[in-house]
């Protein structure tokens, strides 16, 4: 009670100065407060915007992660293929050294006989002139 009557009386001596002063102060106050819930209002929107950019942002990423793991499995699958690939490589390697050292064995099969051949033939021939050289002496 007795601080409502204080401010009473305070109120009753208060002089138009001070009353001007005080409807200047809330003035003042109101406009600050307005601004302030313009500056509130711009940073809502400001926010706003950012949640957009970040929601697409995150949708963006998501698809982007999504992409990202199909080709990683497409990787991985080519991985497996290219390892079952080099093993096939691997095996038909083993296969052309076979075939190519049998090659080399017939090769050398084939020189041997080649000569043996033009040894033979040579006796042929030799034979041949000594046929005839009997039969022009006979």
């Amino acid at each position: 009670m007795e601080m409502k009557y204080l401010l009473e009386e305070a109120r009753k001596e208060a002089t138009s100065e001070q009353v001007q002063g005080l409807m200047l102060r809330i003035a003042e106050a109101e406009t600050e407060c307005s601004k302030t819930r313009a500056v509130n209002a711009q940073q809502k929107e400001t926010i706003e915007s950012q949640k957009r950019v970040i929601t697409t942002q995150d949708s963006d990423l998501k698809e982007a992660m999504g992409e990202l793991r199909t080709l990683k499995d497409s990787m991985m699958n080519n991985h497996e293929t290219c390892i079952k690939q080099q093993a096939e490589i691997a095996h038909y390697m083993t296969v052309v050294d076979e075939q190519y050292r049998k090659l080399t064995e017939l090769q050398d099969e084939l020189a041997s006989a080649q000569e043996a051949s033009y040894s033979t033939q040579e006796r042929i021939e030799a034979l041949l002139m000594e046929a005839e050289q009997a039969q022009a002496q006979a």
